[in-house]
C-alpha cells in the first residue's frame, strides 16, 4: 500500500511551486480569487517577506501541496491513503475529496489567520529524548504553562508555551542529554495558548460542508483515522487540532497498521521522509505485535479484534477511545 503525506508549516520557502504554477494557470486564478492576492507572487517572489508569517504562509502550503499531488497523479498510481502534518491534513483531505480545492483555500486562510492573531509564546523541538522523558520534566514545572505540541518522531518532540518557560525547560533537557531547538514560529500552536482560535474557528467550520474521505486519512488529533463523520463531527476534531497535540508518530503507526509499505512526500520537500523512517524503525511488526487468531470454520469473520488496556478506575483518553473505533 501506498500513502501521500504533506508537510506543514515549515516547509515553506522563496521559490515554491516554481514548476507547478504555470502548469494550471486555472486553479493559480480561482486562488487568487479566494485570497484576494497573488498565490504565484507570494510564492515564486516574496518580495514583502509574507512566507515567513503565517497568515500567509498556510495558504501557501495549502496551495502548493494541492498541485504537487494533481501533478504527481501524472506519474504515480493513486494513493490508498493520506496524511499531513497539522496544516499539511488539509492538503491530504482535500487529495481524499472531503472537500473542494476552493473550499480548502477558505479553510486554511482562516485557520492561518486565527492561529496568527493568537500570537505570543513559541514552539521548541527536543531531540534525543523520547515522549515519556519530555513529559516527566515537564511534570517538574506544572505552574510553567508548556505541553507538548507535536509529538514528531520517538525521539523528537516539539513543546510549546511561555518563552521565558521555554528557556528554563531547555537547560533541563539538555542536562538530560537533549538537543533543543527553538522553532521560528509566532505562538505556541498546538497548545491551550490556541483556545480562544480553536472556538472561532469551529464557528466558522460549522457552515462547511465536509464529505466522507474516499480513501483513509490519518487525524492529527487522535493518531487514528478520520472517520467519515457528519459535517459537525468533522467541524469539532479539525477545530481541536489547533489546540491540541500533533500525533505524527501515532499518525504513521497507524498507516503502518494498515500496512502501508511505501511513504511518498508531496510537495518537493524532504522534511516528513526521514520522520517516516525513524517512525518506521522503531514500530513493532504489528503482525507481530497484534497477531489476530482465524474464526473457526463455523464462525462468522469478525469486523476486528482489538485489545486495550487503559489507567484503571475507568480512565481511558479520548484519544485511545477514538483510535480503538
Amino acid at each position: 500500500m501506498r500513502a501521500f503525506v504533506f508537510p506543514g508549516q515549515g516547509s515553506q520557502r522563496k521559490g515554491m511551486g516554481r514548476d507547478l504554477f504555470a502548469l494550471y494557470p486555472d486553479l493559480v486564478r480561482r486562488a487568487d480569487a479566494v485570497l484576494g492576492y497573488s498565490t504565484a507572487e507570494l510564492c515564486l517572489e516574496d518580495p514583502h517577506d509574507r512566507l515567513t508569517l503565517t497568515a500567509y504562509a498556510q495558504p501557501a502550503i495549502f496551495m502548493v501541496s494541492v498541485l504537487a499531488f494533481i501533478e504527481a497523479r501524472k506519474t504515480l498510481p493513486p494513493p490508498d491513503c493520506t496524511a499531513g502534518h497539522s496544516v499539511g491534513e488539509y492538503a491530504a483531505l482535500a487529495a481524499a475529496q472531503v472537500f473542494d480545492f476552493e473550499t480548502g483555500l477558505r479553510l486554511v486562510a482562516r485557520r492561518g489567520a486565527l492561529m496568527a492573531e493568537a500570537d505570543g509564546g513559541g514552539l521548541a523541538a527536543v531531540v534525543g529524548l523520547r515522549h515519556a522523558e519530555v513529559e516527566t520534566l515537564l511534570a517538574e514545572e506544572p505552574e510553567g504553562g508548556l505541553s507538548v505540541a507535536n509529538v514528531n518522531t520517538p525521539t523528537q518532540v516539539v513543546v510549546g508555551g511561555p518563552k521565558d518557560a521555554l528557556g528554563r525547560f531547555a537547560g533541563r533537557c539538555r542536562a538530560r542529554g537533549g538537543r533543543v531547538v527553538p522553532l521560528a514560529v509566532s505562538g505556541a500552536f498546538h497548545t491551550a495558548a490556541m483556545a480562544d482560535a480553536a472556538r472561532r474557528f469551529h464557528a466558522f467550520l460549522d457552515s462547511v460542508e465536509f464529505r466522507a474521505p474516499a480513501i483513509p486519512v490519518a487525524c492529527n488529533l487522535t493518531g487514528g483515522l478520520h472517520d467519515g463523520r457528519t459535517a459537525g463531527g468533522m467541524a469539532e476534531v479539525l477545530a481541536r487540532h489547533i489546540e491540541r497535540p500533533v500525533l505524527w508518530t501515532r499518525c504513521v503507526e497507524r498507516l503502518l497498521g494498515l500496512g502501508v509499505g511505501e511513504f511518498q512526500e508531496i510537495g518537493g520537500t524532504r522534511i516528513l521522509t526521514p520522520m517516516v523512517e525513524e517512525i518506521r524503525r522503531s514500530a513493532p511488526p504489528v503482525s507481530a505485535a497484534f497477531p489476530v487468531p482465524a474464526p473457526a470454520a463455523d464462525e462468522a469473520p469478525a469486523f476486528g479484534r482489538l485489545v486495550a488496556g487503559s489507567l484503571g478506575a475507568g480512565m481511558a483518553g479520548p484519544e485511545l477511545v477514538g483510535a480503538l473505533a
